[in-house]
Formats: structure tokens, C-alpha cells, sequence
């Protein structure tokens, strides 16, 4: 037991030296170093199995900078968005995700970002709602959406999944469709495109402007879910929309 605790006293340490490193060069707006070093050591107690997250935000995409900026990962664009206005570091590297806990709205949350490929993503949806707890009703899930124009966006309780591989193989690893979900619309391919190409391909000089204020918007809704609940977030965003 000695031993675990001081490996755990260094780790800590460790890890609070380097948010003291990177706050000497921090924004003035962004969080103290008091605070990120409570959240990291609240961090550290849940890896040991501690049950303190309130929701859990999942974005979609596949890893790797060969994907970076594609339609299939507007949901990993909104949440990366979002933890950088909340300085919320996606340090941690686990479960199939990476991902940071920190405060939203009052609320303990962890943002996520797949770190395995779009069909694979029931995994890392699962192994972090089993480790922190949170019922199904609290993992929102953040992806791109085919059958939506580029710019829509929609929030859902639940529902099917429209074909979406990564949404389909979160179903069947939590074993139910009772999960919220924020669908960003990418639009169809055009007559003759490979859909497969067409969501891992990049937005074009006209298309770019209006996705980067969709990616905003979306983590505008998030923030509202988290602090309002899906029902209250959800028909604010369709009375406005």
C-alpha cells in the first residue's frame, strides 16, 4: 500500500508541475492553476475508481491527422472546440478516448474524443460509462449527420441511427438507443460520390465557412445541455432554429 501511494505522490506531483509550467504562459481568461490542479488530482482519484462525473461528451471521428478537418469529424471538432474555451486539457489517454474532466455549467464532465476509428466507437462509449457511472441518459454523443444539410443541427433523447456506423456500434455495446445525441449535418454526396469518400473528405472554400459556425454553434448546445438538460437545450435550439 506504501508503495501505490508514493507512486501516486509522484504522479501527482509530476503532473501539477507541468500545469504550473504551462500556466506561466496561460491567457489571463483561462483557469488558475489552483484550478486545473484540483481538477487533474479529481482526475487522478477517479482513476482509482472514484464516481464523479455528471455527464459524459463523446465526439466522433476517426484519429490521426490524415482525417483532421473531414466531415466525418465535426463531432471531435465540436468538443475539442469546447474544452478549449472551458480550459479543459484532453491529456488523458484511455479507455479508447481521450479525454479531460473539469466543471461546465456546474457540472462534472468529462469531454471525450474517440481515439479509435468511426465503427469501433461503441467501445470507448461504453468502457467510459461503466468506469464513471454515468447512466446512458447522461453520454451525449456529438457526430456527423448525412441526411442533414451542412449547417443543420439537431439534439435528440434518442432514437435509431440512420445507418451511422459509429452511432449503430454504440448501440449495440450499451444495449439501447435511450442516449442523447447532437447530429451536425454534413449533407449528401452529390450524384455519383462514394459516400465513404464523401464523409472523409474535407469541406471546400464555400462549404468551410459554414461548418466552423456549425462546430461553434454545436458547442454552444452543448454547454446548454449540460446546464439546462437535453428536453430544455433541446427546444430552445428548435424554437430558434
Amino acid at each position: 500500500m506504501s508503495d501505490e501511494r508514493g507512486w501516486f505522490a509522484t504522479r501527482l506531483r509530476a503532473l501539477l508541475a507541468r500545469v504550473a509550467q504551462r500556466s506561466d504562459r496561460r491567457d489571463p481568461d483561462a483557469p488558475s492553476r489552483t484550478q486545473k490542479g484540483a481538477e487533474l488530482g479529481a482526475e487522478l482519484g477517479a482513476e482509482n475508481g472514484a464516481s464523479n462525473v455528471d455527464w459524459i461528451i463523446l465526439g466522433l471521428g476517426n484519429p490521426g491527422e490524415k482525417y483532421e478537418g473531414s466531415r466525418h469529424n465535426v463531432g471531435r471538432d465540436a468538443v475539442s472546440l469546447l474544452a478549449e474555451r472551458e480550459g479543459i486539457a484532453l491529456g488523458t489517454i484511455k479507455h479508447g478516448a481521450r479525454f479531460g474532466l473539469g466543471r461546465l455549467a456546474g457540472s462534472r464532465v468529462a469531454l471525450a474524443l474517440t481515439t479509435v476509428y468511426m465503427n469501433e466507437s461503441g467501445r470507448p462509449a461504453a468502457s467510459l460509462a461503466r468506469f464513471y457511472k454515468v447512466p446512458p441518459e447522461q453520454l451525449l454523443i456529438v457526430y456527423d449527420e448525412m441526411d442533414l444539410a451542412l449547417g443543420t443541427i439537431r439534439l435528440r433523447e434518442g432514437g435509431g441511427t440512420a445507418g451511422h456506423n459509429g452511432l449503430s456500434d454504440i448501440v449495440r455495446q450499451l444495449g439501447t438507443r435511450e442516449f442523447p445525441r447532437l447530429r451536425m449535418g454534413v449533407d449528401r454526396p452529390p450524384p455519383g460520390w462514394d459516400k465513404t469518400g464523401w464523409v472523409l473528405g474535407r469541406f471546400d472554400r464555400v462549404q468551410e465557412p459554414v461548418a466552423r459556425a456549425m462546430v461553434g454553434e454545436s458547442a454552444d448546445i452543448v454547454r446548454a445541455v449540460v446546464e439546462n438538460g437535453v428536453r430544455l437545450a433541446m427546444n430552445e435550439h428548435h424554437r430558434r432554429g
